[in-house]
């Protein structure tokens, strides 16, 4: 799956995570944005109402996502990329977070009180929490790509979409899949060197 780490907080963000998305193009990933555009319905569920801007380096959109789960969102948006960072989507649990603050606009946070906050980047001590300041990029870039995209390059990046929702699968049956599926196409012509395999089938 495509690792996403979203950043979240009251305070402007889109300078700090444009920062850290250079830092990681710099080190060789290939990086893409999505921001949220409009506050969503409270819930905790996966599927997202609202809207969200897609950045494809020069190219950017505006996504109407009508209730799409989110990690399949990703996937369909960002296939072929290493990483996305995120501005927002605080409602969406599974997601890594990172929480930006600013003493003169808030002390009160969102950890301890959201599902996922990894880190936080601040101008003032946050007791108990792994914290960075904000001119240390290349510390926070590190800190992403220590815990997020290293311990994923070490799975078998095999996932399962079923009626657009991710269904989860144990590691060995990612493995027999992965398998199974390689050792059929490495059979057919045009096939040499394949990195990624992407197959798609719809019932009737």
């Amino acid at each position: 799956m495509i690792p996403v780490v979203t950043f979240v907080g009251f305070v402007e963000k889109r300078a700090l995570v444009e920062a850290v998305a250079q830092e990681l193009k710099g080190r060789g990933y290939k990086v893409g944005l999505i921001r949220e555009k409009s506050s969503p319905v409270k819930t905790s569920s996966l599927p997202f109402p609202g809207q969200a801007e897609v950045n494809f380096g020069q190219i950017s959109l505006v996504q109407e996502l009508d209730h799409e789960d989110f990690e399949h969102l990703i996937y369909r948006l960002f296939e072929g990329y290493d990483i996305v960072l995120g501005e927002g989507f605080v409602e969406i649990e599974p997601i890594p977070k990172i929480e930006v603050a600013r003493a003169s606009v808030s002390r009160n946070l969102f950890k301890g009180k959201i599902s996922g906050v990894l880190a936080v980047v601040s101008d003032f001590e946050v007791p108990g929490s792994r914290s960075f300041p904000f001119e240390a990029i290349s510390e926070i870039a590190s800190f992403i790509e220590e815990h997020i995209l290293l311990p994923l390059k070490r799975d078998v990046k095999t996932v399962l979409f079923v009626n657009g929702r991710r269904i989860p699968i144990k590691k060995y049956v990612r493995e027999t899949l992965a398998g199974v599926i390689e050792g059929f196409v490495s059979r057919l012509k045009m096939t040499e060197g394949a990195r990624e395999i992407e197959i798609k089938i719809r019932l009737e």
